[in-house]
C-alpha cells in the first residue's frame, strides 16, 4: 500500500454558503485562518474569516492522506 499526504488535484476550491437571505460564493483564497478549533481522525476544524463578508466560520479541513 502506497500512502501520500498530498490531496487529489481535482478537489474543488470553491463552494457557496447562505446566511439568512444572502448567498456567498467562497473561494479558498477568500478565507483567512484565525486558529485551530479541534483536531480528529478525519481532519482539523479551523476558525476562519471570509474576507469579503467578514463572516467568521468553522471550516473542516480533511486529512489529505491517500492510500492505494
Amino acid at each position: 500500500m502506497l500512502c501520500s499526504s498530498t490531496p487529489p488535484r481535482n478537489l474543488d476550491k470553491r463552494t457557496t454558503f447562505a446566511i439568512g437571505e444572502k448567498t456567498f460564493e467562497v473561494e479558498a483564497d477568500d478565507l483567512e485562518k484565525i486558529c485551530d478549533l479541534g483536531r480528529g481522525a478525519y481532519g482539523t476544524v479551523e476558525k476562519m474569516r471570509h474576507k469579503p463578508s467578514s463572516t467568521i466560520m468553522a471550516v473542516k479541513v480533511p486529512v489529505g492522506r491517500i492510500c492505494s
